[in-house]
């Protein structure tokens, strides 16, 4: 994979944030939209979905078995452990990896957690990136922030970051399905900025900000995730 800039990044984890929600047939012909205007960019987004929509990866990674033992290991992780922690499902994907939720299993205490994983496709540029991430969220410690609670190279392989589980809604939907008032919506506003503004407060700012990346408990408790991207 050529050098990427944080621009090409960012444009990459986007357009996959949009293929993932397509089907197959919306999805051909978005990337051909997409081909028009940036042909080496939709090359590079069906190679990555191509892999990932295939049992086999042999004839893709032409024989590197470090990357494809580490793309089997991601593909299915149900019941894999991951350091003292054991995973149980998948709870989320994006354009840089994806996201399991996980129990720890060895007996020193009970609790549930998300274990992320970068895209072993990515390569090396995507290993540089998430060990960016856990050395930004390394810095946070903020109530409304899902906090880093480990990482780790999973087999010598597979590096993993393992943060706080939240089980909430995205922002908007917690809005509509409970039909908030103005003054409840502004309040968690308000949670969402004293995220951020401690994230600057440490020089980092988030940089993909959207309703996805804020979750809202059943408790109300607002929760910015995702700095998968973010720069200091």
């Amino acid at each position: 994979m050529p050098q990427m800039t944080d621009e090409h990044w960012r444009s990459l984890s986007g357009h996959l944030d949009v293929a993932l929600g397509l089907t197959e047939a919306d999805r051909e012909r978005w990337l051909s939209g997409i081909a028009a205007s940036d042909p080496e960019m939709a090359a590079l987004i069906a190679q990555i979905l191509g892999v990932r929509e295939r049992q086999e990866f042999a004839e893709f990674l032409h024989g590197d078995l470090d990357i494809a033992k580490s793309a089997i290991a991601t593909a299915s992780m149900v019941g894999r452990a991951v350091g003292p922690y054991v995973i149980d499902a998948q709870i989320g994907q994006g354009g840089m990896g994806t996201v399991w939720r996980a129990r720890r299993a060895d007996g020193r205490f009970e609790g549930t957690v998300a274990v992320k994983f970068v895209h072993v496709l990515l390569g090396g540029a995507g290993e540089q990136r998430f060990r960016v991430e856990g050395e930004l969220l390394a810095r946070l410690d903020h109530p409304n922030i899902a906090r880093l609670i480990d990482a780790g190279v999973r087999e010598g392989i597979q590096p993993y970051l393992v943060i706080e589980y939240v089980e909430g809604e995205p922002i908007d939907a917690y809005c509509r399905q409970r039909e908030l008032s103005l003054d409840a919506r502004i309040e968690l506003f308000r949670n969402v900025l004293a995220a951020v503004s401690h994230a600057h407060s440490h020089l980092v700012v988030h940089r993909d900000i959207k309703p996805a990346n804020i979750l809202v408990t059943g408790q109300g408790a607002v929760k910015l995730l995702d700095f998968g991207i973010a720069s200091c």
